[in-house]
């Protein structure tokens, strides 16, 4: 629904996030936006959740992961409306979204130490930690155990981001080759070559 620019959409943005995840060598669990006890995490990224459920702040709160929402997160209330106050209003996070915009496509906008903002970039007014940065301007922010990203990012930036996330949270990574991928259970590592 109302995807902001030629070419993007809610799942590419989710699968981008979840393909970052996975090349730093991180298991990935999906779970429902309304899930309510997940202390078993040390991350809960919930990147692009145009409607946020009411619960889901809390929830990660309570259960103690570090929590990554990304760009678009809370735009919208039930009527499709721009809610008040201006997204994302996250109880922990001083950020406001003041303008979005989206790029050409053969128009990226550079991030500050490399990677760049494809797609979609939100304009971030913030006292927050800024964690990345674009021609000097907030494009993630971190807050406490909360982390918001305000922009669609291209591998490389979504590669720092999770970087940074993951070190924080003390999720080990592993840099791996192009098409190898694994998957940890409690007692056992699957290697897998594409």
């Amino acid at each position: 629904t109302q995807p902001h620019g030629r070419g993007l959409s809610y799942f590419d943005l989710v699968f981008a996030h979840y393909r970052a995840f996975r090349r730093a060598g991180v298991s990935v669990d999906i779970v429902p936006a309304d899930s309510a006890d997940l202390s078993g995490y040390r991350i809960v990224a919930a990147p692009g959740l145009m409607q946020l459920p009411d619960a889901l702040p809390p929830a990660v709160q309570a259960s103690g992961p570090l929590a990554l929402y990304g760009p678009r997160t809370g735009a919208r209330g039930p009527g499709f409306d721009i809610p008040l106050p201006l997204p994302p209003a996250l109880a922990d996070c001083n950020v406001t979204v003041t303008r979005v915009e989206s790029l050409r496509p053969d128009m990226p906008e550079p991030l500050d130490g490399g990677g760049a903002i494809s797609g979609y970039r939100e304009h971030l007014e913030t006292s927050d930690t800024p964690v990345l940065m674009a021609n000097g301007d907030p494009v993630a922010v971190r807050s406490g155990t909360t982390l918001y990203n305000g922009a669609w990012l291209d591998d490389a930036g979504l590669d720092r981001l999770e970087g940074l996330h993951c070190n924080e949270a003390q999720v080990t990574t592993r840099a791996l080759p192009h098409g190898v991928r694994i998957r940890e259970t409690g007692s056992e590592t699957f290697w897998f070559n594409h």
